[in-house]
This record gives structure tokens, sequence and C-alpha cells, in this order.
């Protein structure tokens, strides 16, 4: 992993380099991205493949009409958003360094600003859900910069659940936009919880959480690991087992299973205490909490502050009736992209681990060789 200050971008990098610092292996841009956009095609292809498979069984089971339409316009319009992307940045870069030379900020920084746009060729759904992901590698990013210990996570992921289940039990309606995180009790008015526990009921309700949302994060992490290794089990199909049993699943699991099951105890035993029954999510959520020591995972966490973060949002929006416009996603999406663009390059010691591997599959690879032989070589 190599860090490129400003400081060393200026020592290697002349200011009338020009983009041939990218595109090392010809002078021509035209050439160069002829070169590159075959790549993104395949990479974005290859790499959407799996979702557009989970997407497609879902449909079938939900049984939507026009399953085989909606799939092929699906995939045309994510593998236009990646060629979208892919052209932009590169093009961008070079009419960048063309017109004003290389800078260390505006070299990869805006090209990813430019480059954002290429989101609004893409559904209202996958609009927000690009987002989010692009969120939380901006997080994981600053977090990673951070350079938090395990105890300092913990203290971060204990204040941060407190807020969210907070958040979660004051609701007055079901969630209506994407989020990824495991757990979201019921509703305070659901039959449900409207009924007083005895110990005996809160012991039962918390075993059965706990067996339960350990299989969810058994199968949360097992598929995570699934679609991040899907290209090496296909090229040797015997690599699915160590997918299968890795020990990562037990733990992740166990982690999922005992944060459930400890809140449902917590929060069931304090409602029927009239005295803590509205504080019952931010003690519970606290307490909870310190299970993250168990199993300290930086996505956790991240997931965790990026669904506070969301609930205080549409809370905002709800109290001050702002309406959902395409400009909101697409600066986020901007915004984020061209940080963790510039980040990729430059400073991969705190790039998110997933923002990183997308970029080169998207690329089939492109970018980790271009990142090899500019920064490795040249600015190391």
């Amino acid at each position: 992993m190599v860090v490129v200050s400003k400081e060393v971008f200026y020592k290697h990098v002349l200011k009338d380099t020009g983009c041939q610092f990218v595109h090392y292996w010809t002078p021509s841009c035209t050439t160069a991205l002829s070169n590159l956009l075959p790549n993104v095609v395949l990479g974005t292809t290859k790499f959407f493949i799996p979702i557009f498979i989970i997407r497609l069984i879902m449909d079938y089971k939900m049984k939507k009409k026009n399953i085989g339409k909606r799939s092929l316009k699906r995939v045309f319009r994510t593998v236009f958003y990646g060629f979208l992307m892919g052209t932009f940045t590169f093009g961008s870069i070079c009419l960048l360094a063309k017109t004003f030379g290389l800078h260390f900020y505006t070299a990869l920084l805006v090209p990813g600003l430019i480059s954002g746009t290429s989101i609004l060729v893409e559904s209202k759904e996958n609009q927000n859900l690009n987002t989010l992901m692009f969120f939380n590698s901006f997080l994981e990013t600053c977090l990673n910069a951070l350079r938090l210990s395990s105890v300092q996570q913990t203290a971060l992921f204990m204040i941060t659940s407190g807020i969210l289940m907070h958040l979660f039990e004051k609701r007055n309606k079901e969630i209506d936009f994407n989020y990824f995180w495991f757990f979201i009790p019921k509703l305070k008015n659901d039959k449900y919880r409207k009924n007083r526990k005895s110990l005996k009921q809160i012991g039962e309700i918390s075993l059965q959480a706990f067996f339960k949302y350990s299989l969810v994060g058994v199968g949360i992490n097992l598929t995570k690991r699934l679609l991040g290794k899907l290209n090496s089990i296909f090229k040797d199909p015997k690599k699915i087992f160590d997918v299968i049993f890795h020990k990562s699943n037990i733990y992740f699991g166990l982690f999922v299973g005992v944060y459930v099951g400890l809140y449902m105890a917590i929060s069931s035993y304090l409602e029927l205490n009239d005295q803590t029954k509205e504080w019952r999510g931010l003690i519970s959520g606290i307490i909870s909490g310190i299970t993250y020591i168990c199993c300290p995972t930086i996505q956790v966490l991240v997931l965790a502050l990026t669904t506070t973060l969301q609930m205080i949002y549409h809370r905002f929006c709800e109290k001050y009736k702002i309406t959902d416009h395409f400009y909101q996603r697409l600066l986020i999406f901007q915004l984020t992209h061209a940080i963790n663009l510039h980040n990729k390059f430059f400073n991969d010691e705190i790039c998110s681990p997933y923002y990183d591997k997308m970029i080169d599959a998207c690329t089939n690879n492109v970018s980790a060789i271009i990142k090899h032989e500019v920064i490795n070589k040249t600015l190391s």
C-alpha cells in the first residue's frame, strides 16, 4: 500500500505532465479510452451478474409480470451506468489535464464529481441503493482514517446503537426507505408488544430471537462472502466449501444473535417499568452494543451510523416537508464517489475495501493495473 501525499505528488509529477501520466501505454486519449471501455462493459456485467440473478429469483417468487423484460432493462441500465462512469472519469481526467495541467486535488476529485452524474441513468431504486453503498464506503474510509482501537469502536457502536434503537422505538410507522441494518423492533402499537410479559416469557422471547437472528447473521455473512468470491468459485468450484464453512460465518451469526437476544431481553424487561418505558430503546441499545467487542467489524459500525443518519434525515424531511428529489441522491453520490476515488489511488490504506474491489472489478482490473504502474512505481 502506498500513501501519496500532496508533497509526494508534486515531487514526481509536473503540472504540465499531461494525461499520459495515467494512460501510460499510449499518448492518444482516444486510443486509451477505446482500450478501457470494453473492459468496463465486461467488468460491470460480470460484477453485477450475481445481483441480477438474485433479483430475478426474487421477482419470480413474488410472481411479478414481464420478468424477462424487466431483467433485461435492469442489465442494460446498469451496464450503461458503468459505461458512462468509466467514460466520464477517464475523459474528464484527460480534458482537465490538457486544460489546466495535473493537480493533486483535481486529478481525481473533479473527475469523480463529473462521473458521478452517471447515476442518473439508473432507476430510482438503484440510485438509492448505489448512493447508500457509496455513502457506506465513504463512512468506512472516514473511520479507517481515525484508526480507532477495538475499545473505541465498541464505545462508538454502543452510543450509535442506543440512538438508533431509540429512534426505531419512537417511530410511528414502518420504515419506507432502503437500509442495511439487520434488526428493527416491532412498532410500539403492535399487538405483540401490548401485552405485558412475565420474566419467563421474556426469557423465551429472547432465546427465540437469539436462534433466529444467529441464522440471519450466518446468512448475511455467507451471502457477502459468496458474492465476493463468485469469480474464484466459477474457476474452482471446490472453493465454495471454504466460503460456506468459514469460521467468520459463525462468529458474525453469534454476534447478531447475542445482540438481538440481549436487546429483546433488556427492552422487554424495561417495558414492564413505566419509568424507563420511554427510554427502553436507548438503554437497551447501549447495553446490547457491548457485544461488538466480541466481533469488532467496522462494517457493522458503518451500518449502524448510516442507518442512524438515515433515520434522522427522514425525520427532518417529514418535519419540514422536504420531498425526495433526484438531486439529493445525485449530490451525495457525486461527493462520496469523488472522495472514494481520490482515496483509492492516493491513500488506499484507508479506502473502503468494497469500493476498492468494486472499481477494479467493474473495470476488469484495468484500474488496478493503472494504480500499480502509476502509483506504486512512479509515486512510491
